[in-house]
C-alpha cells in the first residue's frame, strides 16, 4: 500500500511520456517496404514495442538488420520530431513533481542521441535530473541495469521503496521488478489478473490527470 510520495520517479519514454507508437510502426513499415519485405497488418509492432532496438532489428529483419537500422535512423531523424507528441497531462505531472522537490528521470531503450533530440523538441530537457538511454548501462531493459545507473547518477543510496518507475510495457515492469522499485503501469485498459499477479503490487495509471489527484492525496 503506497502511503507517501517517492524521492525519485523514473519514467520510460515511448508510450509513457510520448505518444509514439503510430510513428514507430510507420517507420518500420517504411523500412520493410524499402527492403522489399512483406507488408504487415496494422498493429503488428505491439509485439516489439519497448524492446531494445538491436533486438527489434534482429527479430524483424534477420540478416538485413544492419540495412534496416540505417534506413530506420534516416527516417527517424527526418520525421520523428513532428510525428511524436506528449502524452496528455504528462507535463503537468512532471511540473508538479518538481514543485515538490522530487527527483525526476527517464530510463529508455531509445539511444541517447534520440532521446536528447526528443527532449529538445518538446522543450523538456531541463525538467529531468537524469536520463539513461540504450547502451549506457551494461544491459538495456528488461534488465535492471539502466535503473541502477540512473540512481547512481543521482547519487541515490536510499530505500528502493522510495523510488517509483512508470512504464507501459512488460520489459519496463520486468526491469522495475528486478531492481526492487515501486512499479506503475500506464494503460487505459484494466490490467489482467495474470499481469497483476506477476507484477504485484503494481499500480495502474489510466491517465495523468487522475495520477496527479492520486499524488496530491499522499
Amino acid at each position: 500500500m503506497i502511503d507517501r510520495l517517492p524521492k525519485i520517479i523514473l519514467f520510460d519514454w515511448d508510450g509513457t511520456l510520448a505518444d509514439s507508437y503510430a510513428f514507430l510502426e510507420g517507420a518500420h513499415d517504411y523500412v520493410l517496404n524499402s527492403l522489399d519485405l512483406e507488408k504487415r497488418i496494422s498493429g503488428w509492432f505491439y509485439e516489439f514495442f519497448g524492446m531494445p532496438a538491436d533486438l527489434i532489428y534482429r527479430s524483424v529483419y534477420g540478416d538485413k538488420a544492419e540495412d534496416a537500422r540505417n534506413l530506420f535512423l534516416e527516417y527517424f531523424h527526418k520525421h520523428s520530431a513532428e510525428a511524436t507528441q506528449p502524452i496528455p497531462g504528462a507535463i503537468e505531472v512532471i511540473l508538479w513533481l518538481r514543485e515538490q522537490g522530487i527527483i525526476t528521470g527517464i530510463v529508455t531503450n531509445m539511444r541517447p542521441e534520440g532521446i536528447a533530440m526528443k527532449l529538445t523538441h518538446f522543450g523538456w530537457s531541463h525538467y529531468f535530473d537524469v536520463v539513461v538511454g540504450a547502451g549506457e548501462a551494461a544491459q538495456n531493459k528488461p534488465a535492471p541495469d539502466p535503473i541502477y545507473l540512473a540512481l547512481e547518477r543521482c547519487g541515490y543510496d536510499g530505500d528502493m521503496e522510495d523510488v517509483w518507475f512508470i512504464g507501459d510495457t512488460v520489459p519496463d515492469m520486468d526491469a522495475a521488478q528486478a531492481a526492487g522499485v515501486c512499479k506503475f503501469f500506464i494503460s487505459p485498459q484494466v490490467l489482467s489478473e495474470h499481469f497483476v499477479k506477476t507484477y504485484d503490487p503494481v499500480e495502474r495509471i489510466d491517465n495523468y490527470r487522475n495520477f496527479i489527484s492520486f499524488l496530491q492525496k499522499l
